[in-house]
């Protein structure tokens, strides 16, 4: 026999349950937000580092390399320009630096997202230029 009474207290759990699925969809909901921020941000960074270590290979360091050739084309001086040299030779630490923030910022992604990176593979970044001796 149904009675009256307990209808109240099922509607109440009914509701009470529906509340709950609410408040964890909308946690849901906020999580996924964030860890879609999270790739996002993380991508970002990648595609950054990867400008940083392309300015250093492409740029930077043919540059410093051209200028310690002339440098040492000018050798019927007595004395050579070691200036050009030793500047050129300091670039290889933030060029390091750079490649290795680039592999640290791309496994920080990878384990982000839990698998492969989503950005188009790119050939792998070489590493700096070695100077003329």
């Amino acid at each position: 026999m149904n009675l009256p009474v307990y209808k109240e207290r099922l509607r109440g759990a009914v509701a009470e349950a529906q509340a709950r699925l609410a408040q964890r969809s909308a946690e849901f909901v906020t999580r996924t937000d964030q860890v879609n921020l999270q790739v996002q941000e993380d991508c970002e960074q990648v595609l950054e580092s990867e400008k940083g270590v392309r300015l250093f290979n492409e740029t930077i360091l043919p540059a410093a390399i051209e200028n310690v050739k002339a440098a040492y084309g000018l050798r019927n001086r007595p004395h050579p320009i070691p200036f050009a040299h030793r500047s050129a030779t300091q670039l290889g630490g933030p060029a390091r630096q750079q490649l290795a923030e680039y592999h640290r910022r791309r496994a920080t992604l990878e384990r982000v997202i839990g698998g492969a990176s989503p950005l188009p593979q790119t050939e792998a970044l070489p590493e700096p230029r070695k100077l003329p001796k």
